[in-house]
């Protein structure tokens, strides 16, 4: 039962490289999941890791240029990998972080309490994330991550409550909006016609094993702007 455990920790140290990262993002993105996988590497529950395309977050990072948020919720939390890369390119040392799932790594606790010592306030609710929608105002986050069930009700769902909870000039982002029918199917459907939106898709998939080969597919990341004709996101 441990020897894949006992195997992961004896191959860390070659698992990702300095290469691999920088052909697809930056030195601060590579710095951040460098420190993210010595994180992952404190668990012994090997769940998916960071579950993110690096040059689509590096994508991500150079549309926003110099933009910073002060409320980040992230809905689907698995291990924490994108709740530490987003919170730390996108948030001040001010803003409040969020996150909710129903369920709770190892590894995620790890990455929470890091995150504590680098923000004003760091929350992690352990709830669906429909049940504890009410607990926050309407236009209250100005930057939420949505990454949870990914099939086309469940997004749509949880989509329909949160866009709410999203401040008028607040973006939201979706990830695998390329890759998985569900929410593939909810972009094409429910959000093309109705809202701004752009889709970053990229290389370098970071995830359980750390770093994968070029022929991976990109999960897609889909920024969104609230508002219809807000070009300006």
């Amino acid at each position: 039962m441990f020897a894949g455990h006992i195997e992961r920790f004896n191959m860390q140290s070659s698992r990702i490289t300095d290469e691999f990262l920088n052909k697809y993002g930056d030195d601060e993105i590579t710095k951040l999941v460098k420190e993210y996988y010595l994180m992952f590497d404190e668990s012994p529950q090997a769940r998916g890791g960071m579950q993110v395309c690096i040059e689509e977050v590096s994508k991500l990072k150079k549309f926003l240029g110099n933009r910073k948020f002060y409320k980040f919720l992230e809905i689907g939390v698995s291990d924490g990998g994108s709740l530490w890369l987003y919170a730390n390119l996108f948030c001040r040392n001010e803003s409040e972080v969020t996150s909710i799932d129903p369920m709770k790594s190892i590894t995620a606790g790890i990455v929470l309490r890091k995150l504590m010592d680098k923000f004003k306030t760091v929350v992690f609710l352990n709830f669906d994330c429909v049940q504890v929608a009410s607990k926050f105002q309407d236009n209250y986050f100005d930057f939420i991550n949505l990454d949870a069930d990914h099939e086309y009700l469940a997004v749509k769902n949880n989509f329909d409550v949160y866009i709410k909870k999203l401040s008028d000039d607040g973006i939201m982002l979706i990830h695998d909006t390329y890759n998985i029918d569900g929410t593939r199917e909810f972009m094409e459907k429910e959000i093309h016609a109705n809202y701004d939106c752009i889709q970053f898709i990229g290389k370098g998939l970071a995830s359980g094993q750390y770093q994968k080969g070029e022929d991976i597919m990109q999960c897609g990341t889909t920024l969104i702007s609230k508002r219809k004709g807000q070009n300006e996101v």
